[in-house]
């Protein structure tokens, strides 16, 4: 009797890989405020399906490997819901990582979920990084500085009027002398 009781699917009714557990333990104030994390996922993660009991999904062994002997460490990165303003705030968190579990059953299938397990801490496990936020907004925020505007043109020099005005003044001198001897004053 070689009948499937049970199938791991996606949202849209094709098989995926095994869904996958883990547990990390972060900082509280991580939590708390919702920092974006890195967690080092191992290379055996407990088979969700069993829960580490043993099942035809893990083949009996109670976990599934995510990733060959000898390959580098996967690293998810998540941000953590911030917990901060509930009361009174959770010490334990469960997220569904889409796309993190155990591989395909098939090549160019859905890999399964990674199922993981947040527990609030004093200090965070060795495997757990806090991401430093970037010090530049992402590209898509930055505004394009102006272009320099062109620089202001230097000041015209100022003509020189005195001709003009030595000219008035002798004229009114001439003016006046003419207007003196008129009258009879010279």
């Amino acid at each position: 009797m070689a009948s499937v009781l049970g199938r791991i699917t996606t949202a849209d009714g094709s098989p995926r890989g095994p869904d996958v557990k883990h547990k990390v333990h972060v900082a509280s104030r991580w939590l708390e405020r919702g920092e974006t994390i890195e967690v080092e996922l191992p290379r055996n993660l407990v088979c969700a399906h069993c829960d580490g009991g043993g099942c035809d999904v893990c083949g009996g062994s109670g976990a599934v490997s995510i990733r060959e002997r000898g390959a580098p460490a996967e690293v998810v990165q998540l941000t953590l819901p911030a917990t901060g303003r509930i009361v009174p705030p959770p010490t334990i968190i469960a997220l569904r990582i889409p796309e993190h579990g155990g591989p395909p059953p098939e090549p160019g299938l859905a890999r399964g979920q990674l199922i993981l397990t947040v527990l609030s801490a004093e200090a965070a496990d060795p495997t757990v990084r806090k991401v430093l936020p970037s010090l530049l907004p992402p590209p898509s925020l930055v505004e394009p500085l102006p272009e320099p505007a062109a620089p202001a043109p230097p000041p015209e020099p100022r003509r020189v009027v005195w001709p003009l005005a030595v000219g008035v003044a002798f004229l009114s001198w001439l003016l006046t002398l003419l207007l003196l001897r008129a009258l009879g004053g010279l």
